[in-house]
């Protein structure tokens, strides 16, 4: 079942670092040239090289990238330096160069990647892959491609696509899943960005908490049902946000 285009997804401004998953991989320009003994055609990893694949990603240039990664494959775990990147797509720490083709809607270029050995489920510092990625930023095209390539499906991604076979099964699996704060956010919350109703319920039903910032998710996004769910199995809607507002 294919989701609408969901409403932004963001983690709880009350999430602490505890909830944010950081796998640091190597940086550009200076740790992966060090990380190898020096060649005398070894590819000089130097920001200017590596804003020029950043450029060709974004421009969905496959030869180009092709070509450098051809020179250099640690380019495709590197994590991005945030200088490298024009105003747009935001910049997330640990992004590699799967997420930046996704957040460009370069589906060619995630082809590509994946087909050189670019790690699919590769997680950024706040927990998200490519999916979670293309999800969010509605690039249905890489939602389908990752998709169809085997990427993992998440109980967070599963909730937001509306996927209640896959929700059936994980909570089942591990019981913790129903409240997986891997991606900083809960898959109540993924839920709910998505207007997944049925979803919602079921999460409940499984023993999803409902946590305080998840009406004010449903309100945001104008998912009247969703709050109606919240709202039935106990929801407080005088929940108030940091700022104070209900």
């Amino acid at each position: 079942m294919t989701a609408p285009r969901p409403c932004r997804v963001r983690p709880h401004s009350a999430l602490g670092d505890s909830a944010v998953l950081s796998r640091r991989s190597p940086t550009w320009p200076g740790r992966l040239q060090s990380q190898a003994p020096a060649r005398e055609d070894s590819f000089d990893l130097s920001a200017e090289n590596a804003r020029e694949i950043i450029a060709a990603v974004g421009a969905g240039n496959t030869e180009r990238v092709r070509s450098l990664i051809q020179r250099d494959r640690s380019l495709l775990e590197a994590e991005i330096e945030p200088d490298w990147l024009p105003e747009l797509p935001r910049y997330v720490s640990g992004m590699r160069l799967i997420h930046y083709a996704t957040a460009c809607d370069r589906p060619e270029v995630v082809e590509l990647l994946i087909d050189m050995g670019a790690d699919m489920n590769a997680r950024n510092a706040e927990g998200r892959t490519a999916l979670h990625d293309s999800i969010e930023d509605g690039h249905r095209e890489v939602t389908a491609l990752l998709r169809e390539r085997g990427a993992h499906l998440d109980i967070c991604a599963a909730a937001i696509l509306g996927d209640l076979d896959r929700v059936r099964t994980l909570p089942d699996t591990d019981p913790t899943s129903a409240n997986d704060l891997s991606t900083g956010l809960e898959p109540l919350g993924w839920a709910g960005f998505g207007d997944q109703v049925a979803v919602a319920e079921l999460l409940i039903a499984r023993g999803a908490r409902i946590t305080p910032g998840l009406l004010h998710i449903g309100a945001s996004c104008d998912h009247a049902r969703y709050v109606s769910v919240l709202l039935a199995h106990g929801a407080d809607p005088n929940t108030r946000e940091r700022d104070g507002r209900t």
